[in-house]
């Protein structure tokens, strides 16, 4: 088993290797190097960047994981306090999470 993964992993970088000398290195002109949405040049101090996307992410990230963690554990008989504290915690983050977005 060791042999085989030591094979794969031997032959990906062998293929790593060859291919970064034999690929062609393309010409990096400066429209190419330049920030470019949407059809317009932006140069790069004037790109906004949106802070509340993120933290819209990351709440639904989290309660997304929470309710999946508590959706596939509330079969188990045997560990009902796991869904027990599950349920505290989902209930826990989608409060904050409402206060968060209320208080903007």
């Amino acid at each position: 088993m060791l042999a085989v993964i030591a094979a794969a992993l031997t032959l990906a970088v062998a293929a790593y290797v060859f291919h970064r000398w034999v690929a062609p290195r393309p010409f990096q002109s400066t429209g190419k190097l330049a920030p470019y949405a949407c059809g317009e040049h932006l140069p790069p101090e004037r790109v906004p960047v949106r802070v509340l996307f993120f933290k819209y992410a990351c709440l639904f990230l989290a309660l997304d994981v929470v309710a999946l963690l508590l959706a596939f554990t509330i079969g188990e008989a045997l560990h009902y306090h796991v869904v027990k504290y599950l349920a505290l915690v989902y209930g826990a983050v989608a409060l904050s999470a409402l206060t968060l977005l209320v208080s903007e």
